[in-house]
């Protein structure tokens, strides 16, 4: 278990490919019209952003300092995205 948490958090990048590459995927198949596809891609991303919230963390403990607050910037980076994104969505057109 203790291979697979290392595997997993110790190369701060991975987790963040592992949720770009899910959302991307989630993106295509939305696109595409694959409802179903999409559901499992956004499952995907989901904990793909909670794996890399996770590598933060793990990060923060082993006094790796730069990356976490990198990886912690990246997920505030994409929230602030996804939420402004949202909010440009709905603005009234006139």
């Amino acid at each position: 278990m203790d291979k697979l948490i290392r595997f997993c958090f110790d190369n701060w990048l991975r987790p963040i490919l592992f949720c770009a590459i899910a959302f991307l995927l989630y993106l295509r198949t939305i696109y595409l019209g694959y409802n179903t596809v999409a559901t499992f891609c956004f499952i995907l991303f989901a904990i793909g952003f909670a794996g890399a919230f996770g590598s933060a963390i793990y990060q923060f403990f082993n006094g790796r300092w730069k990356e976490g607050l990198l990886t912690l910037l990246i997920l505030v980076g994409t929230i602030i995205g996804g939420v402004m994104g949202v909010l440009i969505f709905f603005i009234d057109k006139r």
